[in-house]
């Protein structure tokens, strides 16, 4: 979720699963576009659909996880959309997250 009132919130949430080497990176890119949707007033959310454990090994794993996401602007009617994530995670004494990265909504291998 995501509110002008607290627009880093839910990216520090996410941030304190992280391995350290991989939080600056994680946090970088959104940086900007939160405060861009915090300048515009918008109030975004996404709902898990689905995940599914696509790899796991004794020091990793990763996960496919569809989301339904609906983002508001005031004055305008909500977007909705479909939101696919591949999620990596690899073990520092427990897992932890590495990487939240958008994914194909096809098979691996489809053309």
């Amino acid at each position: 979720t995501f509110t002008p009132m607290d627009p880093s919130g839910s990216i520090d949430r996410a941030v304190s699963l992280m391995s350290p080497e991989r939080a600056d990176a994680f946090r970088a890119p959104l940086e900007r576009a939160t405060a861009d949707m915090a300048k515009r007033n918008v109030i975004a959310s996404a709902q898990v659909v689905s995940a599914g454990l696509e790899m796991l090994s004794p020091s990793a794993a990763s996960v496919a996880v569809i989301l339904r996401g609906t983002q508001s602007t005031p004055g305008q009617p909500p977007a909705n959309s479909v939101l696919a994530l591949r999620v990596a995670l690899r073990r520092h004494g427990i897992l932890k997250l590495v990487a939240a990265r958008p994914a194909s909504l096809h098979a691996r291998g489809a053309s």
